[in-house]
Formats: C-alpha cells, structure tokens, sequence
C-alpha cells in the first residue's frame, strides 16, 4: 500500500485530489495539508511514501515544501500547479529534488489528470528518492571510454518520468566544447517545453534550444524536441 499526503490550500482540490487517490486500492491518503509548514510536519510525523503538493499556497509554499523536505526528510514529491507565465517556479522545484509535475485538472471529469496522477504516484513511490536528489555525476562502475575515431555525431537521449532533474544534471556535467550534436526527447507537457529549454540554456555550457523542423545539427548543441511531435533525423 502506497502511503500518500495531499498538500493543498485549496479545499475543493484538496478533496479532489484525495478521492482520485482513493479510486486505486494500491494508494491510501494518510493524510492533508493546507501549506507547505503544514505539510512539511506533516511528512515529519506520517512518513508518507510520496507526497502530493500545490506550488502556489499562502504563507509557505511548494518550494518551501520542496526544499525543506529534501534536507529534513527527503520523500518522492509531485509537484501540482496550474501556473500559466512562472514556469520557472517548477523546474526550480525540479531542481531542488521534486520527482516530476502534472498540470492541475482543466475540466470536470478530470481528463489528462485523474489516471496520469494515479501513474506517477506508484512511479514515485518505486524510486529511490535520495539517489535522485544527488547533484553530481559518479563513476558507478560502468562507464565506458570510446575511440577518438568513433564516427559518432549525435547523441540521442530519450527520457520520461521523473526525467527533468536528471537531463539537468546530465548537461551540467558535459564539457562546454561538446564534439557532437546531443537530441534530447523528454516527454512533458508542450508548453512547458520552450521555459525546461531556457532553463538549461542558462545552466550548462551549451547552447540549447527547443528543436524545429529543418534544423541543421551542430556540434555542442542541444536540441529539445517538442512534446507532442516526433522527431526524424535525416
């Protein structure tokens, strides 16, 4: 049984949110939370396995959850939020340790919401959240060294949930003089595809953009593809 906490200052989406939970006999709500303080007592005396929270509260918010909680007791969170122009807010959340964010429900019957939210729930709750929060790049023993005259000139790098905080780290680690091309498909929502793609322009040493139909592939660049479209290199 996977033990849940609800924080949200909202009481009809706290309620929301709750009875989706509750629809999956694997999920049990241990308990709510009307801030991030509240919640983060709350992770503090309940020890859910994951946690469920709001980015906008009063007083304390998501980030305040977030950050505390990776220092004090880190735990699998998901980030909730309907913000439109302060996409930032959530990848920050991202980079501070949070697991992945799904956009708040923008219709009554919860379309793209209700079974997305029960998925990424059980895909939290099986990840070990403190090797995930680790911000640097380790040898674990399998890493392999190539030729200088491997003909290699792209990089293809397909992630999915829980994703963004690791490309982050992964960029962040590559040298600024990158000898090939590296594509990156990240699944997440397409409006937050151009904000994910500043974010680690910003960050690391190579230039990153979102990618467009009849780009020519250059060395030392990224390129982000778009959330609902595939991608043919050619």
């Amino acid at each position: 049984m996977i033990k849940a906490l609800v924080v949200e200052d909202s009481g009809l989406m706290r309620i929301r949110v709750t009875n989706v939970l509750r629809s999956d006999r694997a999920i049990k709500v241990i308990g709510t939370a009307k801030n991030g303080a509240e919640g983060l007592a709350a992770i503090r005396l309940k020890k859910p396995d994951v946690v469920i929270t709001d980015m906008v509260m009063p007083e304390y918010d998501g980030l305040y959850l977030v950050k505390n909680a990776m220092k004090q007791h880190p735990v699998p969170i998901i980030v909730l939020s309907s913000l439109e122009r302060k996409n930032a807010q959530i990848f920050e959340a991202l980079a501070l340790g949070a697991f992945e964010f799904l956009d708040k429900p923008r219709n009554a019957r919860g379309l793209g919401f209700n079974q997305p939210l029960i998925n990424l729930v059980k895909a939290a709750a099986s990840v070990d959240i403190t090797t995930l929060c680790k911000s640097s790049v380790k040898n674990n023993g399998h890493c392999h060294h190539f030729s200088d005259e491997l003909m290699c000139n792209v990089v293809a790098v397909w992630a999915s949930t829980g994703c963004p905080g690791a490309i982050e780290c992964l960029l962040r680690g590559l040298p600024s003089n990158l000898p090939v091309s590296l594509v990156i498909a990240q699944h997440m929502p397409p409006r937050f595809i151009e904000s994910f793609a500043d974010r680690l322009d910003t960050l690391c040493g190579l230039n990153v953009r979102v990618a467009t139909i009849g780009d020519v592939l250059e060395s030392n660049n990224v390129y982000i593809c778009n959330g609902e479209q595939n991608i043919v290199l050619a």
